[in-house]
């Protein structure tokens, strides 16, 4: 067992109880997004379950997913589709960009930081 690497272990059992979770939300019928977040979860350290794997190998493994996940996010975007909901889109990115900047700011200054 010392032989196989701490992070194919890791990388298996995610699997494993990515599709199992995934199984189960599918026959509930359910988005398998929530399925698999309850996988992370599961897997995860802060969760008082068996299944911990190593923390700093499920950091790794979660960048991965994130990485893979906005790759196949970037691989079906159409800039025909963005272009016919730009009357939309493009004012509500601009709001949704100086609303954030602002409680941002407003939260920076409610906890003491400031602006240098």
């Amino acid at each position: 067992m010392n032989a196989i690497p701490r992070l194919l272990m890791d990388l298996a059992l995610v699997l494993g109880v990515g599709t199992l979770t995934g199984l189960l939300f599918r026959r509930l019928k359910l988005p398998l997004v929530l399925g698999y977040v309850l996988a992370g979860m599961l897997v995860g350290p802060h969760v008082p379950v068996p299944l911990v794997a190593d923390e700093h190998n499920v950091k790794t493994l979660a960048d991965l997913g994130v990485i893979l996940l906005m790759f196949g996010v970037g691989l079906k975007f159409s800039m025909a589709d963005l272009w016919t909901v730009r009357t939309v889109a493009v004012p509500g990115a601009l709001v949704q960009m100086c609303v954030a900047t602002g409680l941002g700011f407003l939260l920076g200054q409610i906890l003491g930081l400031s602006l240098a």
